[in-house]
């Protein structure tokens, strides 16, 4: 789209009816008497419009204004500071209460020289992401829709009226799907604000790097009662964003069918490598067998073994008994002999063993008996 010389709410006025919207949020209200605030009051048939205003004397003119205006039941005002990410926050309140907000005022005396801080204020303040992600009505997320598409049919309008919209629009580029009209306060490209270099994400040329691949196209710019501040208009570009939207389909594609690929490679090592475990665990349980069997047949020779030394050693025991029983016998027999001779008279010789014998024989009758010795 080229740039347009006309109006921003002339342009607003035909982009209602090519693209209805079905909300509209304004972030940086004011008062409610600034064009943009003025506009949307001006929509007898408008949809909800949500106002967002930081500053809370601010806010409470623009309660008031909402509230003579007798169009209160479409719009939901919010007491909110609203920035490039959540935390604590310093807001300054300038002399020329319009400028009030995140940017310290000093920050533009290159094109603002009487502009000063009067107040710094610390507050709770909330990222624009996570305030789209509450307030910015989802365009039917159950549609099967290419995005598009359905944001043609549920258009979603944005107004960024605060000079700190290029660090917000930084953190949400996932949220800009959502958006089809999005108008943003910046430093106009002119060598007055170029004298500002100290905030470059105020200028046009940061906003439009942050949303360059977005599928939004710059449509008008209208410069305000500051020659270097001014206000930039974006309208998505369908067709763009259908192009867009099918590469990013395409390359999600590739990488899904690289995925895949992966998934079958790893799918098809973890088999073969089962398998292999499997063979292993086979092989092992074989081996776990085969030494389980030798160690039951040593076990068994182990216990044949111990009987024949405990057999042995009873033998042994038994042979001992009958040897200590042998040697008293033999103890026994020759004390006999020993008390048999010292009986026999002293002078009496026998020619031979067998006479000895024979006389033995002859007078054992007349000795006591001995005990038997078998």
């Amino acid at each position: 789209m080229n740039q347009s010389t006309q109006s921003i709410t002339s342009w607003l006025d035909h982009l209602q009816v090519l693209t209805p919207p079905k909300s509209i949020t304004l972030i940086g209200a004011g008062n409610g008497q600034g064009t943009l605030a003025q506009w949307l009051l001006q929509q007898a048939h408008a949809p909800h419009i949500t106002l967002v205003e930081a500053d809370a004397r601010q806010f409470a003119s623009l309660q008031r204004t909402v509230a003579e205006h007798g169009s209160a039941k479409q719009f939901t005002l919010l007491n909110e500071v609203v920035a490039p990410q959540d935390g604590m926050a310093s807001f300054f309140v300038a002399s020329s209460t319009a400028e009030s907000g995140l940017l310290q005022p000093e920050a533009l005396r290159a094109i603002w020289p009487n502009l000063q801080t009067v107040e710094v204020q610390e507050c709770q303040a909330v990222g624009l992401k996570e305030f789209l992600g509450l307030h910015l009505q989802a365009a039917h997320a159950d549609n099967a829709l290419p995005a598009p598409v359905e944001s043609a049919i549920n258009s979603q309008w944005l107004i960024l009226d605060c000079l700190t919209a290029g660090s917000m629009l930084d953190k949400v580029a996932d949220k800009l799907a959502l958006v089809d009209v999005l108008i943003v306060r910046v430093l106009l490209d002119t060598e007055e604000s170029a004298k500002a270099a100290q905030i470059p994400q105020a200028s046009t040329n940061f906003v439009k790097s942050m949303l360059r691949g977005q599928g939004l196209a710059q449509a008008a710019i209208e410069t305000t009662r500051h020659p270097a501040i001014g206000y930039v208009l974006f309208v998505r570009d369908v067709r763009t964003a259908l192009n867009n939207q099918g590469k990013k389909h395409q390359d999600e594609q590739q990488q899904a069918e690289q995925k895949f690929m992966q998934l079958a490679l790893t799918h098809a090592t973890t088999e073969r490598l089962s398998a292999e475990s499997q063979t292993q665990a086979q092989e092992y349980a074989q081996q776990a067998a085969k030494l389980g069997k030798a160690c039951d047949e040593q076990a068994r020779l182990a216990q044949e073994r111990q009987a024949q030394i405990e057999q042995l050693t009873q033998a042994k025991a038994t042979a001992e008994k009958q040897a200590q029983e042998q040697a008293q016998l033999a103890a026994q027999l020759g004390k006999a002999r020993n008390e048999q001779s010292k009986a026999l008279p002293p002078k009496l010789k026998f020619g031979s063993e067998a006479n000895i014998d024979d006389f033995i024989n002859d007078i054992a009758p007349f000795f006591i008996t001995t005990p038997s010795l078998t």
